[in-house]
């Protein structure tokens, strides 16, 4: 059960054995030839391991560890930091590609799920998620205002956690949405499926073309990830916040009854949207999004 009210120095950090055991599943790099599901889950895996394999020479701006699950994927040394928040399926290396752009501008942590560093974990509420979140990122940076992106799912996590920061007296000035849906329709069960807002892809026509061994068992265990969020969703209430929201959509992403982008109404603090052409699954790589975010950080140097 997660305490969303513990201290930030209680977190478990990257010396923990919980960080070991996400170095044992990020430690080999997989065959990724083929353009099919299995060759681009062998990509996003092999990016995850990059950034795993960089970790261990990066350590928070006061020479602290980082919390297990947080990961800086470019310079300390920048002014401001951005924190991006995981997708549905819990890996955080999309993330990379604007990490390349803010370098020097701000420092982009990345907090990958917790389930691959303890298959066991799991959240017993959405809120209690992102109140867990929040107290990893304020272990990197203890006091506001605090600036978050999420992509898919990661931009649902962000406005929840805008929430727990306000309860707490705390501020966000930047809650960034990457092509995130307000309002969607889940699937019957998450057994053997995923939701579309995540990636719209089956966990049962993945698994079969998944490579045996140490692939296979992270690749289940994405699945496992995507399925707990979805499980999630059903018993969360969208908050009100009074941080400004700023989304990103994506071109061509469906829109209709079945999914919706309605953020303009959960914010008090403005809203701002720009529409990207990229599509759900590769937002996160196009120059408009990542110019529009260098812009704000030095603009408020």
């Amino acid at each position: 059960m997660i305490d969303a009210a513990r201290t930030h120095e209680h977190l478990p950090n990257a010396n923990d054995s919980t960080a070991h055991a996400a170095s044992a599943l990020f430690s080999t790099r997989y065959p990724a030839s083929n353009d099919d599901e299995s060759g681009i889950w062998a990509q996003r895996l092999n990016a995850e391991s990059a950034i795993h394999a960089a970790r261990t020479k990066r350590t928070a701006q006061d020479g602290v560890p980082l919390p297990a699950g947080m990961l800086a994927l470019n310079s300390l040394r920048a002014p401001a930091r951005l924190f991006c928040i995981h997708p549905g399926y819990g890996l955080v290396a999309e993330y990379c590609h604007l990490a390349q752009t803010l370098n020097g501008v701000a420092t982009v942590y990345a907090i990958q799920s917790p389930m691959f560093s303890d298959s066991e974990w799991t959240a017993p509420s959405f809120e209690a998620l992102a109140a867990n979140y929040v107290e990893r990122m304020r272990a990197v940076q203890p006091q506001g205002p605090y600036r978050m992106l999420g992509w898919s799912f990661g931009g649902r996590v962000a406005v929840a956690m805008a929430a727990y920061l306000e309860s707490l007296g705390e501020s966000a000035d930047l809650v960034g949405l990457g092509d995130t849906a307000s309002h969607f329709t889940l699937p019957s069960s998450t057994r053997g499926a995923r939701s579309g807002v995540h990636t719209g892809q089956s966990a049962e026509s993945d698994a079969p073309a998944a490579a045996a061994g140490g692939f296979d068992r992270a690749l289940q265990l994405a699945m496992r990830v995507d399925a707990h969020h979805v499980d999630l969703i059903r018993a969360h209430t969208l908050p009100h916040i009074a941080s400004p929201i700023t989304m990103w959509r994506a071109s061509q992403s469906e829109e209709g009854p079945e999914r919706r982008l309605d953020w303009a109404h959960h914010t008090a603090g403005g809203y701002r949207e720009t529409l990207v052409e990229a599509s759900h699954s590769n937002i996160l790589r196009q120059t408009v999004l990542h110019d529009d975010l260098r812009n704000w950080f030095e603009s408020r140097r």
